[in-house]
């Protein structure tokens, strides 16, 4: 099977068990969950997927030289994702935004997944640990497969970098004796490093983003108390919902959905201003670790300060809470 990826090229995948988890309807469901969540409905562009993002992090593993059982956990990551992604995570006020990894990966356990991997001499709870697999995961400010994977995805979709300054970056990683992930250079540490607190200020964060998630999950919410919505139906496709969501005949959820149209947009609102929703994001950073001629690795913000700042500020930002009003 030869897959091809925009950030990481074509790779022809041999081993059984990834070729058959390529063909669960478990992962090409996720080619129908958008990674940005609704805010591709007033935005048609956001339209990476949960799938693109799924097989290029098992393809970044791969790279890195993870095992088969490493990248059987990269395709699977996302897998519990429901639709339009983190919609669900506002739907039942997670601000961890981890139902993907609870609720989720509990219904994906009770699916073909299990005995698909076990089939092929996997440990399906070994391989279900996402958490356990030190390339495909980290804490936060490390760096790690996912992180890296759906932040220069998300950079290029938005054309604050360019696929092949991706690439480079890419270029620049590197294993440690650890097992954890380090950038060979100051320089493509600090460039990641800024990007990715850009992409976070201005695109995770970004108003229309935030405003269009809260309506979607209201609407959700509303079909769920009439029972127009089984919890099942959250994991299936972003198309899959919507009808379910019409179908409910209901005037509020129509309401809500007639607002999500292409051009709607949202704005911060004002001190003082009536907001529509505060929301406190989760404040992702980053900082890597950097590669010396000799001696251990060190912290990028040891050698540009600046990372530490912009860190510190977006958290604070973010503490305060970000108040959207539709425009």
């Amino acid at each position: 099977m030869r897959v091809a990826d925009a950030l990481h090229g074509a790779a022809d995948v041999r081993e059984p068990v990834l070729r058959a988890l390529l063909g669960t309807a478990a992962l090409q469901r996720l080619a129908g969950v958008h990674q940005a969540g609704a805010v591709w409905l007033v935005r048609p562009g956001r339209d990476v997927t949960r799938l693109q993002h799924s097989v290029g992090t098992m393809l970044l593993v791969r790279r890195l030289g993870g095992s088969t059982a490493e990248q059987a956990a990269a395709l699977l990551h996302d897998a519990g994702h429901g639709a339009f992604s983190h919609v669900i995570d506002r739907v039942f006020d997670d601000a961890g935004d981890c139902w993907h990894e609870d609720a989720g990966v509990d219904l994906l356990r009770a699916g073909e997944v299990p005995a698909l991997l076990a089939g092929h001499g996997l440990d399906p709870d070994a391989v279900l640990a996402l958490h356990d697999w030190p390339l495909l995961d980290r804490e936060a400010p490390d760096l790690c497969a996912d992180r890296i994977d759906y932040a220069l995805r998300d950079a290029v979709c938005e054309g604050l970098v360019t696929a092949g300054c991706a690439r480079a970056f890419l270029d620049a990683l590197a294993v440690t004796e650890e097992g954890t992930l380090a950038v060979t250079a100051p320089g493509p540490a600090a460039w990641f490093a800024e990007r990715f607190d850009r992409l976070v200020g201005t695109v995770f964060c970004d108003p229309t983003g935030i405003w269009a998630d809260w309506v979607l999950a209201g609407a959700i919410r509303r079909a769920l108390a009439l029972g127009a919505l089984d919890p099942a139906d959250l994991l299936s496709t972003d198309a899959a919902l919507l009808d379910r969501l019409r179908g409910a005949a209901d005037p509020e959820i129509d309401g809500a959905l007639a607002r999500l149209v292409p051009g709607a947009r949202a704005v911060l609102a004002r001190p003082g201003e009536d907001a529509d929703v505060v929301v406190h994001p989760k404040p992702r950073t980053v900082d890597p670790l950097v590669l010396g001629a000799e001696g251990a690795p060190v912290r990028a913000s040891a050698l540009a300060p600046s990372i530490a700042r912009d860190a510190a500020a977006l958290r604070a930002r973010v503490a305060a809470g970000i108040a959207v009003r539709a425009a």
